[in-house]
């Protein structure tokens, strides 16, 4: 309830903001992820949409649309808007990893690991983005390459809970059950309590 009011409050002082200046894009943007925190998706991209009318070029303003986007599993409008950001900031990995993500979903995971690839390029400490690029090639049912990945994923933070438990799902794959068991169990070590399908 507390953060509840304190995005009302958020949203009080934005439009207030807007007021004064309708073109500043700031506050728009900022508006529409607090419509995003409260789950108002539509209203959200109508501010982002405003962002991007006032500066076509606006990075955040075009990520974020992608996100709002992809929450209403709108993708493929979604994926549009991850590219315009890409060609706002190439050097940015955000956009390419939720690029990466919404082809997940769309279960186009040929896409997700080029998406993956260039995130990682750009950030090879990204470890979400090693374990994304994982279940990808495990759909694929190329689960040595996902191994590659989880264990890459796991190198970088020893206690990622989520790289122990997909490496552990990739080797029994693979038949091998020993340090399969051993994964999971270090997974459910780390705190992994919950399962995700990676099927």
């Amino acid at each position: 309830m507390k953060n509840m009011g304190r995005n009302v409050e958020a949203l009080e002082s934005f439009d207030r903001a807007i007021e004064i200046d309708p073109l500043y894009a700031p506050a728009w943007n900022n508006k529409g992820n607090i419509l995003c925190d409260l789950h108002r998706y539509n209203d959200a991209l109508e501010s982002y949409e405003r962002v991007t009318d006032i500066d076509p070029c606006n990075f955040d303003a075009w990520n974020n649309k992608g996100n709002a986007l992809a929450a209403l599993c709108n993708y493929e409008e979604a994926i549009f808007s991850y590219d315009k950001a890409i060609e706002s900031n190439s050097a940015n990995p955000t956009p390419w990893f939720n690029e990466g993500i919404t082809y997940i979903n769309l279960d186009r995971y040929e896409e997700a690991i080029y998406c993956f690839d260039e995130a990682i390029e750009l950030d090879d400490s990204n470890v979400s983005a090693w374990i994304y690029r994982g279940i990808a090639f495990y759909r694929l049912s190329k689960y040595e390459e996902a191994l590659a990945s989880f264990e890459e994923a796991s190198d970088i933070d020893r206690a990622d809970p989520a790289a122990w438990h997909f490496m552990g799902e990739a080797l029994h794959k693979l038949g091998c059950n020993t340090e399969s068991d051993d994964a999971f169990a270090k997974a459910k070590e780390l705190g992994w309590q919950w399962e995700i399908a990676i099927h």
